[in-house]
């Protein structure tokens, strides 16, 4: 990210206005104000920023993201403001997008106190000079994007929100390892610390996969019908991976029921309307509870149970 990229000192737009951190210019803070709802999806009101002034029910907004345009790493933050008396989360996707495709996917989630404020919602990492992003946030009843923040780290920047390449790898447990295993060892380099008492027999398949936000999940017994999907605690990274196909929808469609129909070239799959799977989502299948197909996107671990496959 080059510094020379700052040399607006000031951006209006209508009301919304971008304004300086700082002298130097390295960083801005914008008004919610520039945020708005999604698809008319509910009341709100700007005096604060974007506030769902709903009785009940969530409201979807959406809000631009300044690409400094740059190869450096820089941080992106919502900050939060609860006007309700009741604690609430909330939940935001991180979106870049080129020529229409989505390229990197990160979902964040935060718990704001009543009446409170909240800084914890972020992103850190680098945006490529052509792709644009956009954060897309469900507030509750009288949650308020009061301001987002962008600034310019440098090299290295860290955080839960880091943009790093999604991947999955195809391994098994080295060993047989208890519920009272303190750690659990794979076949291609990765340990992790047993925090769930998980039981983990040995040669059975397993995919463990990193989201773009760098937060490693694991896949279990993906050669059973009883899988599960959960967080890894992890002690170290592979020292090899060999990844498996993915599934990358074509194009999505809503059926006369609303929900969601994934696009391939010789299938189509229907998963549910609040399914946050699109076309730069990729996809890997597994069943659970004996029954149940579903999918997962390894770019942010978002689960969807499959309704139905119907062949092309």
């Amino acid at each position: 990210m080059n510094n020379n990229i700052f040399a607006p000192a000031l951006i209006t737009a209508g009301l919304m206005m971008i304004s300086p951190l700082s002298a130097n210019a390295v960083s801005y803070q914008v008004s919610g104000v520039m945020c708005d709802s999604v698809n008319n999806s509910g009341t709100y009101d700007r005096s604060q920023g974007i506030e769902n002034t709903k009785a009940s029910g969530d409201v979807w907004v959406s809000c631009p993201v300044i690409n400094f345009g740059g190869a450096e790493e820089m941080r992106t933050q919502v900050n939060l403001l609860n006007n309700s008396n009741l604690d609430a989360e909330v939940s935001c996707y991180f979106r870049e997008r080129k020529h229409g495709n989505v390229v990197n996917s990160s979902k964040g989630v935060v718990d704001v106190e009543g009446n409170g404020f909240s800084e914890e919602m972020f992103w850190e990492g680098q945006l490529d000079a052509d792709t644009h992003a956009n954060i897309d946030c469900k507030l509750p009843p009288g949650m308020t994007i009061e301001s987002l923040s962008f600034s310019a780290l440098g090299e290295g920047g860290s955080g839960p929100g880091s943009n790093v390449e999604a991947r999955a790898c195809l391994t098994a447990p080295s060993g047989t390892f208890s519920s009272s295993s303190q750690t659990v060892d794979f076949r291609n380099g990765l340990s992790a610390n047993n925090y769930n008492g998980h039981y983990w027999h040995s040669g059975d398949d397993t995919t463990v996969f990193q989201t773009s936000a760098g937060v490693w999940h694991v896949i279990t017994d993906t050669d059973t019908n009883a899988s599960e999907v959960f967080q890894l605690d992890v002690r170290s990274e592979p020292s090899s991976c060999m990844e498996p196909s993915y599934g990358r929808p074509e194009g999505i469609a809503t059926d006369r029921s609303g929900n969601k129909v994934l696009e391939f070239a010789d299938v189509e799959i229907t998963v549910g309307s609040g399914c946050d799977i699109d076309t730069g989502s990729r996809l890997l299948i597994y069943q659970a509870d004996y029954q149940y197909n579903w999918l997962v996107d390894i770019n942010n671990a978002e689960t969807c149970r499959v309704k139905s496959f119907e062949e092309l």
